[in-house]
């Protein structure tokens, strides 16, 4: 079963699993909320799995598999492992950061208005933080080039 409608094969990421799998269907979760297009293969049996991954039986893999556009496989990834494989950041840079006032705990991300924990709920006020973020993310890009 393929995400894709049109037949195509582009280089997407495959995730290989059993129908009901909690496991897969957590990697499917992340892939789908991450924007990350894949093709999810269920395999029901011997054949399938020979015939998607040229394993003979079945019973022998930990599922569920990602395979990457190069070609790499991991069997049953943690959602760690696969966001590290894909280049992501997944431990911070470094032990302390400078924030930035409208800061959020994203670093390079910043918040005003009512999204902010604490603000005062009025429009004058969430234009003025406005205002300031927008300098605090030149600063910060200045800073972090």
């Amino acid at each position: 079963m393929m995400n894709d409608t049109t037949g195509q094969s582009a280089a997407k990421v495959r995730l290989y699993g059993l129908p009901n799998s909690a496991e897969a269907y957590k990697i499917r979760d992340f892939l789908n909320r991450s924007v990350v297009e894949f093709d999810w293969i269920e395999l029901t049996n011997d054949q399938d799995c020979d015939r998607e991954l040229g394993f003979s039986a079945l019973s022998d893999l930990r599922l569920p598999i990602i395979e990457f556009p190069d070609g790499t496989q991991l069997f049953s990834p943690s959602i760690r492992e696969i966001a590290q494989r894909l280049g992501w950041v997944t431990q911070p840079k470094f032990r302390e950061y400078d924030s930035f006032f409208l800061e959020t705990s994203v670093p390079g991300s910043f918040a005003a208005g009512d999204v902010r924990h604490g603000s005062v709920k009025r429009v004058a006020s969430a234009v003025g933080e406005g205002a300031m973020a927008v300098t605090f993310v030149h600063q910060y890009l200045e800073e972090n080039r």
